[in-house]
């Protein structure tokens, strides 16, 4: 029951990734290794272009389905030891430890182009499927 309960306190509901808050204490213990390592350590942000109008135009409901694609693209591209987070909304971040700038604008360009391939099911199948944007 603790861990369950410590998952909970840690990790957004809605994707499983960290929430904001585990998020921030786990970057601040991989900078503080880096720094005391001399180990190159990058960082991704990402965000849904056009968010509101997902939200505004096909519901909710598909605006929680473009945030689950995201987070499990993301899972599902960066390196196993990425520290995948929700900062809030339509905002993720991903630490990446041990990765130099040129590894992780390769790993970045990965995760850009797996989510440019994300589909959509959206209400009222006379609009079809949209590609998801980030």
């Amino acid at each position: 029951m603790q861990d369950d309960l410590n998952h909970l306190a840690n990790h957004d509901p809605l994707t499983g990734v960290y929430n904001r808050r585990a998020f921030s204490v786990a970057a601040e213990l991989a900078i503080n290794h880096a720094d005391e390592e001399a180990q190159p350590l990058s960082m991704l942000l990402l965000d849904i272009d056009h968010f509101k109008s997902i939200n505004d135009n096909y519901g909710h409901d598909v605006g929680d389905q473009a945030i689950r694609a995201l987070a499990a693209t993301v899972r599902a591209v960066a390196p196993k030891n990425a520290v995948i987070g929700r900062l809030g909304g339509e905002e993720f971040a991903v630490l990446l430890p041990d990765t130099t700038l040129v590894q992780g604008e390769c790993i970045a360009e990965g995760v850009r182009a797996s989510i440019e391939k994300i589909r959509l099911q959206v209400p009222n199948g006379d609009r079809g499927s949209r590609r998801a944007s980030g």
